[in-house]
């Protein structure tokens, strides 16, 4: 698991470091960077950061959590990019994305739709899987934008481009 980006290289996390390298996965997947640190942890350990950055369990209800534990301090039409990407890079809305990104994958997922209503209704998550849309999960309309700027974010896109994805 990759945890920061240091001078000594990309962190990585892992129970049995000489399997990772002997695999030659994390180069793979990050071919652009050219140095590794591998750091050692147990089990437990390994699977509670797991637990922490993508959420336990497959329950609803987890995710209900995340979205009440979440306190964004602007509304929908803040303009200011500083506050959006401050309120994107809060520590419950990334658990969240993360979260969402990772039950679609479990669900086998093709699609993740996000449908924003108009005005103040709430913006709607689903995933398509055989070719039928599931809703997943509704999502107070204050959170939209900095859901759109923390998906912007982690795709390298800019946040100031707003006519775009």
């Amino acid at each position: 698991m990759p945890l920061e980006e240091t001078p000594d290289g990309l962190v990585i996390m892992c129970v049995d470091p000489e399997a990772v390298r002997g695999a030659r996965v994390v180069p793979q997947v990050f071919p652009k960077i050219g140095k590794f640190a591998y750091r050692v942890t147990t089990q437990t350990e390994f699977d509670e950061t797991l637990a922490q950055l993508f959420g336990a369990g497959n329950d609803g209800g987890y995710v209900d959590q995340l979205l009440a534990d979440m306190d964004l301090p602007f509304q929908n039409d803040a303009s200011d990019d500083s506050a959006l990407k401050s309120a994107a890079a809060d520590n419950e809305l990334v658990k969240f994305v993360n979260k969402v990104r990772l039950d679609a994958y479990k669900q086998k997922a093709s699609d993740i739709h996000i449908e924003p209503m108009p005005g103040k209704a709430k913006t709607g998550i689903g995933f398509r899987g055989d070719g039928t849309l599931q809703p997943y999960i509704e999502v107070p309309a204050h959170f939209r934008q900095a859901m759109v700027t923390r998906l912007k974010i982690m795709c390298d896109l800019d946040i100031s481009e707003k006519r775009k994805p």
